[in-house]
């Protein structure tokens, strides 16, 4: 009879410890590593956290949320912060940096296999004022091409479907 009894009493101990723990919204293109090890291992719990994983669709969407009080911290590359707390004067802070030498890449369709190429298309990009456009800006200029030779196109879903 105890033995039935096991499932039922441990969902409702867990039922009750989670409802116990402070919610708490994470945001972030992807689940990382780290993220999925330390909600496996019951890292949030031991913090007396409710993690929820909400995915953000690109960058402008993610700081315009968190802004709103939609996610209580959002995962995202340092160059967004920079540019919307120094450039933009919005209220962010940068709460720690992970960085493994992140390697940046130009990709294209097959058939486009040189940057200049490039020359009169649309480029797609998370957002229109991030670190990784100044970069995008000053790489295509390092080819000869000036900012109306080219396209930005801002795309929400993005990061969706990574």
């Amino acid at each position: 009879m105890l033995y039935s009894l096991l499932p039922l009493l441990s969902y409702l101990f867990f039922a009750t410890a989670s409802a116990s723990l402070d919610p708490f919204i994470y945001g972030s293109y992807l689940k990382s590593a780290a993220y999925s090890v330390a909600y496996s291992r019951g890292f949030f719990t031991a913090q007396n956290l409710n993690v929820t994983y909400q995915q953000i669709l690109n960058s402008t969407y993610g700081y315009n949320q968190l802004l709103k009080g939609v996610y209580d911290l959002v995962n995202a590359a340092a160059d967004n912060v920079i540019n919307r707390r120094f450039n933009q004067g919005l209220p962010f802070q940068m709460l720690g940096q992970q960085d493994t030498g992140i390697q940046l890449w130009l990709m294209s369709v097959p058939n486009i296999t040189s940057v200049d190429q490039l020359r009169g298309k649309p480029i797609l990009v998370d957002a229109p004022d991030s670190g990784y456009v100044y970069v995008l800006r000053d790489l295509l200029e390092l080819y000869g091409l000036q900012p109306g030779n080219y396209s930005l196109v801002v795309s929400h879903f993005l990061h969706l479907h990574l």
